[in-house]
């Protein structure tokens, strides 16, 4: 799994793009149009590298549409979830969280074998009678907002999708996102979340897991209707990182991070909606870009859903 305080930086450092100068009318200057739009111009050349040498290698691409999306013939078995606060680790009893075997949230319901349900004790264990999936497999979990003492401790919505059953009996990091994380936003990066709407953050790796510089990022609806960015500062919004885990108002494709995200993602109904992501790339020989990864998640109202995507499965 990448790190935690990386990946869920970009679901809330990103709004740091999201929040410069607007006109009279709340639109904004040309210069932050959405750059995932412009697929006419070239991409560089996938690579993984440093961010003073992002050229270093060529991103291995080698098992591009070969390799089936996890499955194991293993039987389930137990595993244990440690859900701590990305920023600083702190762990806080009485969350409440879901852990789906399926990878797929559903709010509405949650019963074995797909999904189980237990609170978080002092040291973030969440405790739950049968923590069960097959092992090499996804699983997805969602951690439940809670009003704490402090800000430390209270938690907002958040879910993460494609992450991995470890062995039997091992334990895996979770994550919470605290009140206090989301304060940062007004408070220092100058950016104000549309209520209502959803953050999707995720990065991109190759073959070998190596995070992938040079590609481009664009998200749809399940319809196949692409969510296109706009320039209202209430619209969707999509950006890039700078290579540092850092969120870039002019970096046009993944850096040597390979981080991403999507801020202001409307959800019509209220309830959650359904989306697929897709990567393009450009590889040793290409003219264009070529999909590289796709994969689907769901995206609920004032709630961090955090995606890792890998190189396109053969299924």
């Amino acid at each position: 799994m990448k790190t935690r305080i990386e990946t869920l930086s970009i679901a809330l450092l990103i709004m740091a793009a999201c929040g410069e100068t607007t006109d009279s009318d709340g639109t904004k200057p040309d210069d932050n149009m959405n750059k995932n739009m412009n697929q006419a111009k070239r991409l560089p050349i996938a690579t993984t590298g440093s961010i003073q040498s992002p050229d270093d290698a060529d991103a291995d691409f080698s098992c591009l549409g070969m390799n089936p999306v996890p499955s194991s013939t293993a039987a389930a078995s137990d595993f244990a979830l440690e859900v701590k606060d990305f920023e600083n680790d702190f762990h806080t009893e009485g969350l409440r969280v879901q852990v789906f075997s399926n990878n797929k949230i559903d709010l509405d319901n949650c019963a074995a074998p797909n999904c189980v349900e237990g609170m978080t004790n002092a040291n973030g264990i969440v405790e739950m009678s049968s923590a069960r999936g097959v092992p090499g497999t996804w699983y997805a979990y969602r951690v439940f907002a809670k009003m704490g003492t402090t800000r430390d401790n209270t938690a907002v919505d958040s879910v993460q999708f494609n992450e991995k059953v470890p062995a039997a009996g091992e334990s895996v990091d979770g994550i919470s996102v605290s009140i206090r994380t989301l304060d940062l936003i007004p408070t220092v990066l100058g950016f104000n979340r549309e209520p209502g709407t959803a953050i999707l953050a995720g990065r991109i790796s190759d073959c070998n897991g190596t995070d992938v510089y040079g590609t481009s990022v664009k998200m749809f609806d399940a319809d196949g209707t692409e969510i296109e960015e706009g320039l209202k500062q209430s619209d969707p919004h999509f950006r890039y990182f700078d290579g540092d885990s850092f969120p870039s108002a002019t970096q046009e494709f993944s850096h040597v991070d390979g981080l991403f995200s999507g801020a202001n993602l409307p959800i019509p109904d209220g309830k959650s909606r359904n989306i697929l992501v897709e990567v393009y790339g450009r590889l040793v020989g290409d003219q264009e870009p070529r999909i590289l990864a796709r994969t689907e998640a769901s995206i609920f109202p004032d709630t961090v859903t955090i995606i890792n995507l890998d190189p396109l499965h053969a299924d």
